[in-house]
């Protein structure tokens, strides 16, 4: 918004304008209001039956009078009926009426005169109160005003609240004025009010009930507000639609406006913003929202609300606060927006951005520039600093979004829509560096987490949707690459959509990119899960199962039983047989062979899967060695756990020689030696033992608490605890042997070799 400070600025074109004069048609939504009462003469000359004329400020004389006319209500608390009060100042009656034409336009009857009646006059002395009591009403009553004469007190405020709030409106009408000048307030039908405990003095007030008159209906203002929030509908539906509008659906006429409500050729595209009366503390703001709007603002806001609820879901409005900060450096001024949503959430990054699409401000009220933008008020505005609501279509949220906030800002929204447009899809990405850039620097820094994954999963069906691969890499490179290791695994079945949709050679390169990462194994298992579920693609499935291949050779160079380890090999063996390669499948083939035999037993179950009497061939024959492989380590385990325990050593020159010795000729399982200085001269003994004695032992030097020992266990002979395992490992040698019957002259391989003992002997 540029031009002098006392320029007038003006909406841009005929809605905007509409919408505009619209708002400014709402004032302040107050249920109660007061002060001085200009209108009214000082001195209402009241006359009470039976007494005369009351005189004012009131003092303990009179007050002793009307006390023999009156009710005491609570301590210190007079009630005097209407009926025993008469005004003898006719301006008094005029002033009245003419008060009530201005509360009746302030309280939306426009043009409407309200009626007045008093209904009592009360009196409160010192330690006198009204307590709280909902105000009584009756008939066509729709609000309370009370005026109070001159008078001299304090203490004794008045204090007002709506139904339903927890906030109250003090009045402190025993002020240095009270005395000389009558005071009203007014508040609507169903608020209540009391009357705190007057310190000093007399307070007196007289209550009326505004009426509506016979031939207005009581519910005329819901009326000419259902009404207005048609027209403002009217106007709003004509704002253009963004390229989100889908879904959008006719409803019934507007109220107040039957004729123009099919209207949908608006070309009032910019983004609508009027920028707030009241000046508000940002943190209050930005904790409550638009609760915390108050006076004309939130009045306009309702209004907003109102009106938007009577659109089709298709032709609703977004709105957020704008915080708009405008500095001037020479005579070049800057603008930065804070955004946050409507309730005061955190929109965008949180803080400052450049606009980048300007707003067509309204201006309900015609106010100069000066009047809008400056807090202080003053002539000169070097800085500016004001809260602003700017509202666009819904179908235009998420593309306004982008522009003004980022597009991290608008992932929650985008989230929310059951579908995009075409044009939203390549507007999110199109190849666009800073706008990349900003994006993955928002996903860094972001204080809350950013839902990249459920995002990136959004935007597959709708790429799909638009049916154009070059969308393919460009959402890889902006986005899919921000997402976390472990979210792009949970992504591979968006993956397989893409294969399926646009064929493997159409996107082939990004999907590899997609699956590869800094550890085989998860690039391996990746390659493995893709590959299975892409049943109906055969040639994905063959380069994905190089790739799987490719993977496990680096992965088995660097760790050879890596395989043996892998929940993967069976999955990568049934793979490559299908892939239909010989040299895929002799590469899975040699990377099992390598596999140490005593961990194969798992792997030839599950490859055992994958190969039967259907197999081809040269599968079955594959298999073979391995199980064999196999079968001869458990029988080699089985022929050596069976052997005596036996022992032999080259001399005897070494600490605790004897007790060792006797030992090793007894049968006891363990010794442990005691007594040792340190812990080296432990391990020295350790490595001494293991030098000298030739036997299937186990010798560790240890700590027991404070002491250094060296334990001594044999594990050979009847002490073997792998002879536990032989029935096991018999019950898997019948399994290898129906499974892959082996040649007859292989059986003499089978047979036990005879048991060698070699005694035990000293040099």
């Amino acid at each position: 918004m540029k031009g002098e400070p006392s320029d007038v600025p003006v909406p841009k074109g005929k809605v905007a304008q509409q919408i505009s004069d619209l708002l400014g048609q709402v004032q302040n939504d107050e249920f109660c209001f007061g002060g001085l009462a200009y209108l009214l003469p000082v001195l209402p000359g009241l006359k009470v039956s039976n007494i005369g004329t009351v005189s004012f400020p009131l003092r303990g004389e009179m007050v002793e009078q009307l006390k023999l006319q009156a009710r005491e209500e609570q301590f210190q608390s007079w009630t005097i009926p209407a009926s025993q009060v008469a005004m003898q100042n006719p301006e008094w009656g005029s002033g009245i009426a003419v008060l009530c034409a201005f509360i009746a336009e302030k309280l939306g009857y426009k043009d409407i005169a309200l009626l007045p009646r008093l209904t009592r006059v009360l009196v409160c002395g010192p330690g006198g109160c009204v307590e709280r009591l909902p105000a009584v009403v009756t008939g066509r009553c729709v609000a309370i005003l009370v005026v109070q004469p001159p008078s001299e007190y304090t203490g004794g405020d008045l204090l007002v609240s709506r139904a339903g709030a927890k906030n109250e409106v003090r009045y402190e009408l025993g002020n240095t004025a009270a005395a000389f000048r009558p005071h009203y307030v007014v508040y609507t039908a169903g608020s209540s009010c009391c009357v705190e405990r007057v310190t000093t003095g007399y307070r007196i007030a007289m209550v009326y009930q505004l009426l509506l008159p016979a031939q207005v209906p009581f519910d005329w203002c819901k009326r000419a507000r259902l009404s207005l929030s048609g027209e403002l509908a009217a106007a709003l539906k004509q704002l253009k639609a963004g390229p989100d509008d889908i879904g959008a659906i006719e409803e019934e006429p507007y109220p107040g406006n039957p004729e123009n409500d099919t209207s949908d050729t608006g070309d009032d595209d910019e983004i609508l913003a009027f920028v707030l009366s009241n000046s508000y503390n940002r943190m209050l703001l930005y904790k409550d929202g638009w609760e915390a709007l108050s006076g004309v603002d939130r009045a306009r806001f309702q209004f907003l609300k109102d009106a938007n609820s009577l659109l089709p879901p298709g032709k609703q409005l977004s709105f957020y606060f704008a915080n708009s900060h405008f500095t001037t450096e020479l005579t070049k001024t800057k603008e930065v927006v804070v955004w946050r949503s409507i309730t005061g959430a955190v929109a965008g990054n949180g803080s400052g951005t450049a606009l980048s699409k300007p707003f067509n401000f309204l201006n309900p009220d015609d106010e100069s520039l000066s009047r809008l933008w400056d807090n202080t008020r003053k002539s000169t505005m070097p800085e500016c600093d004001r809260f602003a609501i700017a509202m666009w279509p819904s179908s235009a949220d998420i593309v306004n979004q982008v522009d003004l906030m980022g597009i991290a800002a608008a992932i929650p929204t985008i989230l929310l829509h059951d579908a995009l447009s075409d044009a939203t899809v390549r507007m999110l990405l199109k190849n666009d560096v800073l706008g990349s850039y900003n994006f993955a620097l928002a996903v860094q820094s972001s204080k809350s987490p950013i839902q990249l994954l459920l995002f990136c999963q959004k935007l597959v069906p709708a790429i799909i949707k638009v049916g154009d691969v070059k969308l393919v890499k460009s959402f890889f490179k902006k986005y899919f690459d921000l997402l976390s290791e472990a979210e792009k695994t949970d992504f591979l079945p968006w993956l397989r959509m893409l294969v399926l949709h646009f064929g493997w050679r159409q996107v082939d390169t990004c999907i590899i990119a997609a699956i590869d990462c800094s550890s085989f194994e998860i690039s391996l298992n990746r390659a493995l899960v893709l590959t299975e579920s892409l049943s109906d693609s055969p040639t994905a499935r063959a380069e994905l199962t190089v790739f799987a291949v490719g993977k496990a050779q680096v992965l088995c160079h660097a760790r050879p039983d890596a395989l043996a380890f892998s929940t993967n090999t069976g999955l990568l063996w049934k793979n490559a047989a299908a892939s239909g390669n010989a040299t895929t499948f002799l590469s899975v083939k040699n990377l099992v062979a390598q596999i140490n035999p005593e961990h194969l037993g798992s792997i030839v179950t599950e490859l055992s899967k994958y190969v039967d009497a259907s197999s081809l061939p040269e599968h079955q024959a594959a298999l073979a060695p391995i199980a064999w492989a196999r079968r001869q380590w458990l029988i080699n385990e089985i022929l050596d756990c069976e052997k005596p325990f036996t022992w032999h050593t080259t001399n005897t020159s070494f600490l605790h020689s004897t007790e060792i010795l006797d030992f090793l000729q007894s049968p006891t399982s363990s010794l442990v030696i005691r007594n040792f200085k340190s812990m080296s001269e432990a391990r020295l003994l350790t490595a001494v033992l293991y030098q000298k004695i030739q036997a299937p032992l186990s010798i560790t030097a240890d700590r027991q608490g404070p002491n250094v020992v060296v334990q001594i266990t044999k594990t050979g002979g009847q002490f073997d605890m792998r002879r536990e395992k032989v029935p096991t490992y018999m019950a898997e040698i019948q399994r290898l042997g129906q499974l892959l019957p082996l040649k007859e002259n292989a059986s003499n391989a089978n047979t036990r070799k005879a048991k060698q003992l070699s005694g035990m002997k000293r040099p």
